[in-house]
């Protein structure tokens, strides 16, 4: 059995508690049966911190499940010991990503297989106690007939807009040498701010991957990804979309290296200024 623990190099960026330390080796988060994987972690905004992960701990009914959990400064769990249930439908939930609601709630995002076919992606609310507050099975960003996906390494595909919400990015299959990257806006009940399919962020030819988001500071998003629309050769390349979801730059994004040789897996960090360093 695997054991689910937030290590203490994993938090050093946060504040450091004065009266307590942590024990060597780490905190459990959770020690329920069978596996629990692919964890994400973000701060709290009070010196701890949220952890999301993939649970395998009912997985004779239901597969793979999705779980949260709350620890504070000291690493002591504030939430149901082992975790408070995200979403455990039939069919497997997977690769959570999760975004502070700035209430002192978390906003998770994750990889669906209900449906028995097909991948889709869902958008769970936690309370700062754990409750779920968009009901039980969490709301649908795109009803789809392929599959779509979150970024597969664990890249943040999810950022919070600053009002409550979040905007989330993903993969979206059209046919097996092609995926092309979507996006949507949800509020804070739930509700899909843009068109109900998304919005297209890039639809060029061949893979669009790996997308990391942070937010543009005015209800927008800016966007990096590996692009292959000239195969077989990955570049970087990015785009801003407006707090209605409107492109700001050049349709299908702009490039950020054309370097020889691939760019993979791109990241981003705010420059202060509205923009970002990729």
């Amino acid at each position: 059995m695997l054991l689910l623990c937030a290590l203490v190099a994993l938090m050093l960026s946060l504040p450091r508690p004065t009266s307590a330390q942590w024990r060597t080796g780490g905190m459990p988060v959770c020690t329920a049966p069978m596996n629990q994987e692919y964890p994400i972690m973000i701060e709290d905004g009070h010196g701890g911190a949220f952890i999301a992960w993939r649970d395998q701990r009912d997985s004779s009914a239901t597969g793979y499940d999705i779980y949260a959990q709350r620890i504070d400064a000291n690493g002591v769990a504030q939430w149901t010991t082992n975790g408070v249930p995200v979403c455990t439908l039939t069919g497997d939930q997977a690769n959570p990503n999760l975004t502070a609601d700035g209430a002192d709630g978390v906003i998770v995002a994750w990889e669906d297989l209900r449906s028995g076919t097909r991948y889709q992606i869902y958008a769970q609310r936690l309370s700062p106690t754990g409750a779920r507050l968009w009901g039980a099975g969490g709301v649908l960003l795109r009803d789809y007939g392929l599959s779509q996906y979150l970024d597969q390494y664990g890249h943040p595909s999810i950022t919070a807009d600053g009002a409550g919400g979040a905007i989330v990015a993903w993969e979206e299959s059209v046919t097996g040498t092609d995926e092309d990257l979507r996006a949507q806006r949800i509020d804070a009940t739930g509700a899909r701010l843009w068109t109900p399919d998304g919005v297209a962020v890039c639809t060029a030819a061949s893979f669009q991957r790996c997308a990391t988001l942070i937010s543009d500071g005015v209800g927008g998003v800016i966007i990096t990804w590996e692009d292959w629309r000239f195969w077989p050769v990955a570049h970087a390349y990015a785009q801003r979309l407006s707090a209605t979801g409107l492109a700001q730059w050049t349709p299908n994004g702009i490039l950020v290296s054309s370097l020889a040789g691939d760019q993979r897996g791109p990241l981003l960090v705010p420059d202060g200024s509205g923009g970002a360093v990729i």
